[in-house]
C-alpha cells in the first residue's frame, strides 16, 4: 500500500480490505486483530457488528481463535455455539484443546464472563435475565473443572504409585 493510499485510509477515504489490512499487520509488526479491537479488555464492550455488541474479552478470545463470539445469552445456546464452534476449528488449533480439563476451564472462562457482561448491564437489560441462573450455570462449569481436575490428580497418584514398584 502506497503512501497515498495510507492518507486516504487514514482521512476515511478509503476502505481497508483484507489484504491491506494484512499488509498493515506485517508492516506494524502486530498480528490483524490489534488493528480491528480496542486495547481496553477490562470489561467495556465492543460492537462487532451493529446488532452484536460483546465485551472486549470476549471478543480478543474470539480473535485470537480461543472462544466462540457469544452475545450474552441465559438460554442455554451459549453451551451449544461453543460446542458447535470447537466442531468447526482446524484440527491444529485442537491440539491444545484436546484435554478435557482444559476444554471445562475454557467453559468455566465463557460462564465467568456472561456473569461480568451481566454484572454491566443497567437493570432495565437485566430484566428477564435472572443472576441466578447465570451464577448457576458459572457454578455447574465450575464443578466440571473440579471434576476434572480430580481425575487428573487420580490419574497422577495412579502413576506415581506404579512407578515407585517399577
Amino acid at each position: 500500500m502506497g503512501a497515498g493510499a495510507l492518507a486516504r485510509v487514514e482521512a476515511g477515504e478509503r476502505r481497508v480490505d483484507v489484504g491491506d489490512l494484512l499488509a498493515l499487520s506485517v508492516a506494524l509488526n502486530v498480528q490483524p486483530g490489534r488493528l480491528l479491537l480496542p486495547d481496553d479488555a477490562s470489561g467495556s464492550t465492543f460492537a462487532v457488528t451493529p446488532k452484536c455488541e460483546v465485551s472486549t474479552f470476549n471478543a480478543w478470545n474470539w480473535m485470537r481463535g480461543r472462544a466462540p463470539l457469544l452475545p450474552p445469552t441465559d438460554d442455554g445456546s451459549a453451551d451449544r455455539l461453543e460446542m458447535e464452534y470447537e466442531a468447526e476449528l482446524p484440527a491444529s488449533l485442537l491440539q491444545g484443546r484436546a484435554h478435557p480439563a482444559r476444554q471445562a476451564v475454557g467453559l468455566l472462562s465463557g460462564k465467568v464472563e456472561r456473569v461480568i457482561s451481566w454484572a454491566a448491564r443497567t437493570p432495565d437489560e437485566r430484566r428477564g435475565r435472572g443472576l441466578s441462573t447465570v451464577l448457576r450455570n458459572a457454578r455447574a462449569a465450575l464443578e466440571s473443572v473440579g471434576a476434572e481436575l480430580d481425575e487428573l490428580e487420580e490419574s497422577a497418584d495412579s502413576e506415581t504409585a506404579g512407578a515407585g514398584r517399577g
